[in-house]
């Protein structure tokens, strides 16, 4: 599997989008191959940025929250629905 041509597809869909309050899942072997590459890191977050409640979570590009999904196939991906912004 070619995974620079699943990372220009995931720019791509990324790109298409109108809003960056989403996050994405993926199949465990696209997970371990983008940290690999150092696109999925370890990142902090927090309540609005403010530093209250931070959490460490998994990150594309230091932006978009991402999580395993075992039942996708191993080099599968799928983007969530935007959240409003409040």
């Amino acid at each position: 599997m070619d995974v620079r041509e699943i990372v220009k597809s995931l720019d791509s869909e990324i790109a298409a989008r109108t809003s960056d309050r989403f996050g994405i899942k993926m199949g465990y072997a696209l997970m371990k191959a983008l940290a690999e590459d150092g696109l999925v890191t370890l990142e902090k977050f927090s309540i609005m940025g403010s530093g209250v409640f931070e959490h460490e979570l998994l990150t594309y590009k230091r932006k978009y929250a991402v999580t395993i999904d075992y039942d996708m196939a191993d080099y599968d991906f799928a983007l969530g629905v935007a959240r409003p912004q409040m």
